[in-house]
């Protein structure tokens, strides 16, 4: 149907870019990623031809694929995409806050995404970001997102006090701009729910996990990869309560809906299998264990540099499950090939 919708469109190519736009979004938000793409190229190549790669139109185009790319977890070429945004903007200063505010924050949220212990960059980028879609009182669910994203930011820090009056600083305005049955209100219900955690404040973690894994099924419906990601959660949750029994089936359960959805071999099934992974090891499940590092590992050596922080520390969990089990060369070898990754990588931690 929309396919003739946009057939009909041919003959006004400013409507024809407004519905190419459109439809990027709700694959996306489908979860739909290829095809996502795909109609993000055919409109980048529209605008292009229209209005020129000066232009806004372009601009937002290329804004689309940044978001697709994003969630594809390419996230070099999402901020590639987005730092020519900047430079399309910068050439018209007087209405492009939102649009610069919004290529900040990719930015920031890539670079953190692509090691989440080095802080200093994405804060600065996720900080210009909440602070200019704050002066233009935007009404966007981006507004929000700054807000989680800037909070994930402080958690490695440990300053758990500034992340969670970012938090619900995005939450409010959630709940002022689309109510609190809404996507974005239950996005930070999901981040709050794990910051909790870490503290070991886990009535309340559960609390806002259950709001929020609600809210996601209520406008999703249960079969959605968002809400694989959500029982990850809750299944962390569970286990820091002692439940682990019930932790490891909610987590297998993410696994499997995440390969459902995503495809086996996707990076969005990675960390629901970290996650298992580790859980199974701490019930003291070690050959399992091993077959879900395994997993784990198999995908983000696919979609990750072999240098990237969650490659590098996989392969040294994967390593203490190998010599528990008496498994001493795979160890030796996992173990090098991490080193090798710090060195590339210069992370002295």
């Amino acid at each position: 149907g929309s396919r003739q919708v946009l057939e009909r469109s041919r003959g006004d190519p400013e409507l024809q870019l407004d519905l190419l736009q459109l439809l990027a979004r709700l694959n996306l938000e489908l979860d739909l990623i290829e095809p996502a793409a795909t109609i993000s190229e055919e409109s980048i190549a529209l605008a292009r031809e229209v209005h020129g790669e000066d232009s806004l139109p372009f601009a937002h185009a290329l804004a689309q694929r940044a978001d697709n790319r994003y969630r594809a977890a390419s996230y070099a070429a999402a901020i590639e995409d987005m730092q020519q945004v900047l430079r399309v903007a910068d050439k018209h200063p007087n209405d492009t806050a939102e649009l610069r505010a919004r290529a900040h924050m990719t930015i920031g949220n890539a670079l953190y995404q692509i090691d989440a212990y080095k802080v200093a960059e994405p804060q600065g980028q996720l900080e210009t970001a909440l602070a200019l879609f704050k002066g233009a009182h935007s009404t966007s669910e981006d507004r929000s997102r700054a807000a989680y994203f800037l909070a994930w930011t402080y958690e490695p820090q440990r300053d758990f006090a500034r992340a969670e009056a970012l938090y619900q600083d995005g939450i409010d305005a959630g709940r002022q701009n689309f109510g609190e049955k809404s996507f974005v209100v239950a996005f930070g219900y999901e981040g709050l729910a794990d910051m909790l955690r870490q503290q070991q404040r886990l009535l309340e973690a559960r609390e806002a996990i259950g709001k929020a894994i609600s809210i996601y099924e209520f406008v999703l419906g249960p079969r959605h990869g968002t809400v694989a990601f959500a029982k990850t959660n809750l299944a962390l949750i569970e286990a820091a309560s002692g439940r682990r029994v019930e932790a490891e089936r909610l987590a297998d359960q993410a696994v499997a809906l995440a390969q459902d959805v995503f495809g086996e071999h996707a990076r969005q099934v990675g960390y629901p299998a970290m996650y298992a992974a580790r859980l199974k090891a701490n019930r003291g499940e070690l050959a399992a264990a091993a077959i879900a590092y395994e997993r784990a590992l198999d995908i983000f050596r696919r979609v990750d540099p072999p240098a990237s922080h969650t490659n590098r520390m996989l392969r040294i969990e994967y390593a203490e499950v190998l010599i528990a089990l008496g498994r001493t060369a795979q160890a030796a070898s996992s173990l090098d090939e991490s080193e090798a990754a710090f060195k590339a990588a210069d992370d002295t931690s």
